[in-house]
C-alpha cells in the first residue's frame, strides 16, 4: 500500500523532493515544487526578493541603544538576517514561518506547526488557506508542461528530412532495410543537424508526407510561457519585467521598464522588512530602524515631478466630479504609501 501511495503521489506532484540552497546563513533546504523547469523559474523569481532582503541591515535607534536591546537585536538578526533564506522560503512554500523562543535564554529559533511561540502567516494562507506555492501549483505544472513540450520537440524532432523512392514508371519501388540504411548513412555523412540524431529518414515505399511542425510554432509556447510566468510574478509580487522567462522575445523591455521594475521590486522587499520590524516591536519589545543598501535611489526632482502630476490629475478628476475630495486625498496618500 505504501509503494502504491507513493506512486500515486508522484503522478499527482506530491512526492517530496528537497532542493538545497546556499545563503549567508549556511546550508538550508527548499521544499519547492516537484517540477524541474518550474523549480528553476520559481527560484529565479524568489532570488530577486532574497537579494534585497540579504542587503538589509537592521540597527537600533539612538534612544534604544543599550546592552539589553543589543542582545535582542543579535537574536533577531540571527533569524531574520543570518537565516533570511529559510525565513523567506518557509513563508512562500509553507505559508507560515514558525518561530520558537526559549523561556529561559530568550533565544529565537525555527519552530514547527506543533512547537512554536510565534507564527508569521502569509497573505495567501490567511486568504486562501494555503501557501503561495500551493496556490500556484497548477500554473507551475503548466510551465513545466510547456517547457517539456519545447524540450521534447528539440530533442526528438529537431529538423528531419524524409525521402521516399519514386520510379519513372508505374511499378512501385520497395527498398530493403540494408539499402535504406546505406543511403541514410551516405547522405548523413555530408549533411547533419544534431549530433545525437539522424536527420535523414528514407521510407521503403512511396508515401505522401505531411509537414511536421515544431511545438514553438503550433502551440504558441512563448506566449503561453510568458503568461504563466507572469502569474507567478504577480502572486509573489515581483515585477515580470525583470524576469527573463516572462519577457523572452519582447523587444519593448527597455532600460526605462527595467528601472521602474526595480523600484517596484524593492517595494515588495520593503514590505517584508517592515513585517519583520513589526514582529520585533510587537513580540520582542524591540524598536528597530533599517537600511536596504541595494534599494534604487530615487531622483528627488523626478519624485517631486511625479507627485505634482498625480496631484494635478486627482484635482482635475475631483473638479469633473469623478471622485470626491475625500477620495482624492485617500488616493494621494495611498500613492505616497502613507
Amino acid at each position: 500500500m505504501k509503494k502504491r501511495r507513493s506512486i500515486k503521489n508522484f503522478f499527482q506532484g506530491r512526492s517530496n523532493v528537497r532542493r538545497w540552497f546556499f545563503g549567508g546563513g549556511g546550508q538550508i533546504h527548499f521544499d519547492m515544487t516537484k517540477y524541474n523547469f518550474a523549480d528553476a523559474i520559481l527560484l529565479s523569481i524568489m532570488k530577486k526578493v532574497l537579494n534585497g532582503l540579504q542587503s538589509t541591515d537592521y540597527f537600533l535607534p539612538e534612544d534604544f541603544d543599550n546592552e539589553k536591546n543589543r542582545k535582542k537585536l543579535n537574536q533577531f538578526k540571527g533569524l531574520f538576517f543570518d537565516n533570511i533564506e529559510k525565513v523567506y522560503s518557509e513563508y512562500i512554500n509553507n505559508g507560515a514561518v514558525y518561530i520558537y523562543r526559549d523561556i529561559e535564554t530568550e533565544e529565537l529559533s525555527f519552530g514547527d506547526e506543533e512547537t512554536h511561540t510565534y507564527k508569521i502567516e502569509s497573505t495567501s494562507l490567511k486568504v486562501m488557506g494555503k501557501s503561495d506555492v500551493d496556490v500556484l501549483k497548477e500554473d507551475l505544472i503548466h510551465i513545466d508542461n510547456i517547457l517539456n513540450a519545447v524540450s521534447t520537440s528539440v530533442k526528438k524532432l529537431g529538423v528531419v528530412t524524409i525521402m521516399t523512392p519514386e520510379a519513372g514508371n508505374e511499378l512501385p519501388i520497395d527498398l530493403d532495410e540494408e539499402t535504406k540504411e546505406e543511403y541514410e548513412k551516405e547522405i548523413s555523412q555530408d549533411y547533419g543537424i544534431l549530433s545525437n540524431q539522424s536527420p535523414i529518414k528514407i521510407m521503403s515505399r512511396k508515401f505522401d508526407i505531411s509537414t511536421i511542425n515544431l511545438a514553438g510554432a503550433t502551440l504558441r509556447t512563448n506566449e503561453n510561457l510568458q503568461t504563466a510566468v507572469k502569474i507567478v510574478c504577480d502572486t509573489l509580487e515581483v515585477p515580470y519585467e525583470i524576469v527573463s522567462a516572462a519577457i523572452v522575445g519582447n523587444p519593448n523591455q527597455t532600460g526605462v521598464y527595467q528601472e521602474e521594475a526595480e523600484k517596484r521590486l524593492y517595494k515588495t522587499v520593503e514590505k517584508f522588512v517592515k513585517m519583520f520590524v513589526r514582529f520585533a516591536e510587537k513580540n520582542l519589545n524591540l524598536k528597530l530602524d533599517y537600511e536596504i543598501s541595494e534599494k534604487p535611489q530615487e531622483n528627488e526632482k523626478t519624485k517631486w515631478e511625479v507627485n505634482k502630476l498625480v496631484l494635478e490629475t486627482l484635482k482635475q478628476a475631483e473638479e469633473k466630479g469623478y471622485i470626491t475630495n475625500e477620495e482624492a486625498k485617500d488616493e494621494f496618500l495611498s500613492f505616497l504609501n502613507i
